[in-house]
């Protein structure tokens, strides 16, 4: 139970961290190096935040139904023999 915790926190931060990687990586490959150095160029990041939690909230909740279906599908089946 632990591990699993752990690897949650671990894939949201991971997504956290590729989806700001990414659009700072494009905004840079877009408008140059020395833009990173600049202020403007945190006004054009800063609607990457809500977006990469968003990204890694999606991504959590696909693996959290994905983990559910699969121990559901791990049970036996209801038999209305038996009851």
């Amino acid at each position: 139970m632990i591990g699993r915790l752990i690897y949650f926190v671990i894939q949201f931060a991971v997504v956290v961290a590729l989806t700001i990687g990414g659009t700072a990586a494009y905004i840079i490959h877009d408008k140059g190096m020395a833009y990173a150095h600049s202020a403007f160029f945190l006004e054009d990041m800063r609607p990457a935040y809500p977006a990469a939690l968003i990204a890694a909230g999606v991504v959590s909740l696909i693996w959290i139904c994905y983990q559910l279906t699969k121990k559901s599908l791990e049970r036996e089946p209801f038999d209305p023999d038996t009851y």
